[in-house]
């Protein structure tokens, strides 16, 4: 994708299946969320990470997104979301989808690779 090709007022797109326009020009919409807050979001949010968003007057803003942006403009934390909806009133939660497991020796290196899964299990919180 690009924005603004060659100065134009634009967005690019690649779709295989399109066909050219010879009418009036249709819409396009990113669907992008801001979730705003009081002070700057924590850096515990991560852009391409999750995040979950609970308890907000509004069902449709509610579920495990993935953060496009934070603090961008503002005290936010940005997502893409085709249905969410504008807040009418006191906003929800959001807390990162990340945890630590903190051992008394540090991990096995070849037992543990970033980027793979990994089975957690005999926890005193089965959650």
């Amino acid at each position: 994708m690009e924005v603004n090709q060659s100065g134009f007022a634009s967005v690019v797109i690649s779709n295989p299946s399109g066909v050219a326009q010879t009418g009036a020009a249709g819409t396009a919409q990113l669907q992008l969320m801001s979730y705003n807050f009081t002070n700057p979001v924590s850096t515990e949010f991560v852009a391409g990470e999750q995040a979950v968003f609970a308890s907000h007057t509004s069902a449709n803003n509610n579920g495990t997104l993935t953060i496009y942006k934070i603090n961008q403009s503002g005290n936010n934390i940005w997502v893409k979301k085709s249905n969410g909806v504008t807040q009418g009133a006191a906003a929800g939660t959001a807390s990162v989808g990340r945890w630590v497991f903190v051992y008394s020796s540090a991990p096995a290196t070849p037992d543990f690779t970033v980027g793979e899964s990994a089975k957690m299990a005999s926890h005193t919180n089965a959650a």
